[in-house]
């Protein structure tokens, strides 16, 4: 049952972020990137950045393809646990990462989603958490962060819709 939560929950954090709506947040902030910016865009890596900044850097990556940032993107804890989910199949971790990101980007890109909206960032310590959604998504889903060697990474498993 664990093996079917981690990938739902993974998939549901990057489906919903990507659900087409027509509903947009004038109170939030917004970063954006055009199409055709997509390729050139880069992702900052090993520098101190803010939870907002860590969870953007994740997203633009998946959006991207970047396999290797968002492997990094990842906590210890997240990618332990993922490891275990898959232990018993015939795929390792990097195919597994692999086909979530592939899948998550083909659906940002028919959904044309080109910024994400961030809020209620909140750190506690080595802990945060805030919302983020896509633009033209219909709801926010909270974001995870464990602070990992002063860079906050996304715990994965615990990401879920925004109540």
């Amino acid at each position: 049952m664990k093996q079917i939560n981690i990938f739902f929950i993974i998939s549901l954090l990057l489906i919903s972020l990507t659900a087409c709506s027509s509903e947009t947040n004038t109170n939030s902030s917004t970063t954006s990137n055009t199409p055709n910016n997509v390729a050139t865009t880069t992702v900052k890596q090993n520098v101190l950045q803010t939870p907002t900044e860590a969870a953007n850097n994740f997203l633009q990556a998946v959006r991207q393809r970047n396999y290797a940032i968002v492997r990094e993107c990842l906590s210890e804890r997240s990618l332990n646990n993922l490891q275990q989910t898959i232990a018993r199949s015939d795929i390792n971790l990097d195919q597994t990462l692999k086909r979530i990101i592939d899948q998550d980007a083909q659906e940002m890109l028919a959904n044309n989603v080109t910024a994400f909206e961030f809020r209620n960032e909140k750190i506690d310590a080595n802990q945060a958490s805030l919302e983020v959604k896509a633009t033209n998504a219909p709801q926010y889903a909270r974001i995870s962060l464990s602070k990992e060697n002063s860079q906050w990474k996304i715990n994965i498993d615990e990401t879920s819709p925004s109540q």
